[in-house]
């Protein structure tokens, strides 16, 4: 359980405890009333209350206080009776030491979890690491939502560098869920970072993220991928693997930058790529993005991308648009996403007086 949600949780927890004890010593010694079977699971529950959410110092403070109020209870119920209730006593005492076990064993298993979710962060920015503001004067933003619950990484991928060709993007999206898909999407990473200094078209990196996909990947795993560069002049390119195109906003319109698609990264070995050029204009924005995006759905109808990405381009920023555009698909599925979701944008820089507003 998180911190901040877990104060709240162990003081209720604990009133309640408290609550409960303080009410049966109170009927019991109060009333006359004598110290009844049925009284014993109240007792035997009030540090198991507190258990599952305190620290186990805390649960052993209560399991005290509960073994106190018991043994007082058993001495009423011996001087009513001049029978001691050994077994009920033994039963709340047996509850007291489950519920300190129950606390320390919880507070092993949630330092293991802590440890776990370190490595996992760690392992997370060196596979998929975080963009900055700006790369090479180009305002960039990117977001990631992965299907599967507390997970931050999954089969999508993005990147954008700053080569001697121009800033290079990709968007990418492995076939496949679980461990798997995160080796081949840190393979399809690895091939894009190396090859993007050295390929001189956009094409021929395509061709080499494929030959490096083919290289170490298994039979019947494949990627696709988006691949857009801005040169310091002159028309973007776009090369499709499989993918769906990016999508260009222009002053409240969105289009998409469409053209010749190619095999999906890994299907067959020596595939030749063709790009696309295309015109984007200074304060243009573009967006890639994953099926996770465009195929969310709600009884069987697709999210309008196009349509959210029209009014959230048109606000203060990428990543005010972005968080729009993610809102709005949490809100088109109502529930958990049925795949992994990225998506990048970036924003066309006036080239004469510096970077467009983002």
């Amino acid at each position: 359980m998180p911190p901040g949600d877990r104060a709240p949780a162990w003081r209720a927890h604990a009133g309640l405890a408290a609550a409960v004890a303080l009410a049966v010593t109170v009927i019991v010694l109060e009333s006359g009333s004598r110290f009844h079977p049925e009284d014993l699971p109240l007792l035997a529950g009030v540090p198991l209350l507190v258990a599952p959410v305190c620290r186990a110092r805390l649960t052993a403070d209560v399991a005290c206080l509960t073994a106190v109020v018991a043994i007082l209870l058993g001495v009423r119920e011996e001087q009513r009776t001049d029978v001691w209730p050994l077994p009920r006593l033994a039963v709340i005492a047996v509850a007291c030491a489950a519920a300190v076990a129950v606390a320390v064993g919880r507070r092993v298993l949630e330092e293991r979890l802590r440890r776990a979710v370190a490595v996992a962060q760690t392992a997370q920015q060196a596979i998929l690491r975080p963009l900055p503001p700006e790369v090479a004067g180009i305002p960039v933003a990117a977001r990631y939502l992965a299907a599967a619950e507390a997970a931050d990484i999954g089969g999508d991928m993005y990147a954008a560098l700053d080569t001697r060709f121009g800033v290079r993007m990709f968007v990418g999206d492995v076939c496949g869920s679980g461990l798997p898909a995160v080796r081949l999407a840190s393979t399809v990473l690895g091939s894009f970072r190396e090859a993007a200094y050295r390929e001189e078209t956009l094409n021929a990196l395509a061709g080499a993220m494929n030959d490096s996909v083919i290289r170490d990947s298994c039979a019947e795993e494949f990627a696709t991928a988006v691949l857009v560069e801005v040169p310091p002049s002159g028309p973007i390119s776009v090369v499709r693997c499989g993918h769906a195109p990016p999508l260009r906003w222009r002053t409240g319109h969105v289009d998409e930058l469409d053209g010749p698609g190619g095999l999906p990264l890994g299907i067959a070995p020596d595939v030749t790529y063709t790009q696309a050029r295309h015109t984007v204009l200074p304060g243009d924005r573009v967006l890639l993005f994953t099926d996770g995006v465009a195929e969310g759905r709600r009884q069987d109808v697709f999210f309008d991308l196009p349509a959210a990405a029209t009014v959230a381009f048109g606000g203060r920023g990428l990543g005010f648009a972005l968080d729009r555009i993610v809102a709005g698909l949490r809100d088109w599925v109502g529930g958990p996403l049925d795949d992994d979701a990225a998506l990048l944008a970036f924003c066309m820089p006036d080239r004469q007086g510096g970077p467009a507003a983002a």
